[in-house]
């Protein structure tokens, strides 16, 4: 038994010349840049236990200021650490928790 040709059976057009590289290596590329970029802004002697302790007063007052505010741009770093794989996410999750507390 034969089935009728489906219109959804078509094969779609090819990708545009040049865009399939862009595909394939886009987010890798973002995520080298991002992770490349932590390190070459010394960000990770900028983020650090000690940079906390020494600015929790700060911290406590504006996360006591801006309740809504601080929580969001916690979740945007957290986010953005998690996505490049930067080596800070423990040190965000405690900050979080005592930022939250």
């Amino acid at each position: 038994m034969q089935r009728p040709p489906a219109a959804a059976e078509e094969e779609s057009p090819p990708p545009a010349p040049g865009w399939s590289g862009v595909r394939r290596w886009g987010l890798a590329l973002v995520l080298a840049v991002g992770f490349g970029g932590y390190f070459l802004l010394d960000l990770d002697r900028v983020v650090s236990v000690e940079a906390l302790a020494r600015n929790r007063d700060g911290l406590e007052a504006w996360v006591d200021a801006n309740p809504l505010l601080s929580r969001a741009v916690y979740a945007g770093l957290y986010f953005l650490a998690i996505a490049f794989s930067l080596p800070v996410g423990v040190l965000l999750t405690v900050a979080g928790a005592w930022c939250s507390a």
